[in-house]
């Protein structure tokens, strides 16, 4: 009898990490993934979403540190060896949903992904959600808040055809036309996170979770109370 060494791909637990990252003035970053639709019309639509995607089992660290740098370097990113280094340098943040610190595969697609969709280098500061798909119980969705610390805002890359900053009083819905709507399931993923940040999606300024009566919070200071 042979016995497999490896479990069965469908018995593995996946992941996917979205990139949360604000602006100076409360504005999200978006991308607007391209559709991928096979001929017969099955598959994810186009859509706008937090940038990110799913992480691959497979990939090795130094892989991942490879293709950060790369892009960084040889995809026109406004992105310099001191600001990579700021990167590398910081501790992976703790995952208040696991006890543990966030893995280094999910730390390093985080990067990766903000980088190579919108342009910017952020440093992955805070956990703000973890949900596991209602239609996969083994797929789970990690949502990082990023602290951009360098880049330029790029409008494209190979999975998607736009990036925009919006505020969260008026992200991207078009009555009838979903594929230039946000995807439902990051509607409330956004709420989540913002509602940890301190941010209420509903009147699009910032307030001290722990002191409603106190004047809106410095980026900083939100980070601080959030974690």
């Amino acid at each position: 009898m042979i016995v497999n060494a490896k479990p069965q791909v469908e018995n593995e637990r996946t992941s996917t990490v979205e990139c949360v990252a604000l602006d100076k003035r409360g504005k999200i970053l978006l991308v607007h993934e391209k559709s991928k639709k096979n001929k017969l019309g099955f598959g994810k639509p186009s859509g706008w979403g937090l940038p990110g995607r799913g992480i691959e089992s497979d990939r090795t660290f130094e892989g991942l540190v490879r293709d950060i740098v790369t892009y960084s370097y040889f995809k026109e990113n406004k992105v310099t060896i001191d600001d990579i280094n700021k990167v590398f340098a910081v501790k992976r943040p703790f995952n208040p949903f696991t006890g543990e610190p966030v893995d280094n595969l999910s730390f390093l697609t985080a990067i990766k992904e903000l980088l190579e969709e919108t342009g910017f280098l952020g440093i992955p500061a805070l956990v703000l959600f973890t949900e596991m798909l209602p239609s996969n119980p083994k797929h789970r969705i990690i949502g990082i808040y990023m602290e951009i610390i360098a880049g330029e805002l790029k409008k494209k890359s190979a999975e998607t055809d736009d990036c925009r900053w919006f505020y969260p009083t008026a992200l991207p819905k078009v009555e009838g036309n979903r594929e230039l709507s946000l995807y439902r399931s990051h509607e409330s993923r956004i709420a989540t996170a913002l509602s940890v940040l301190g941010r209420d999606s509903r009147i699009g300024y910032v307030t001290d979770v722990f002191n409603p009566a106190s004047q809106p919070l410095s980026q900083e200071r939100r980070i601080a109370h959030a974690g």
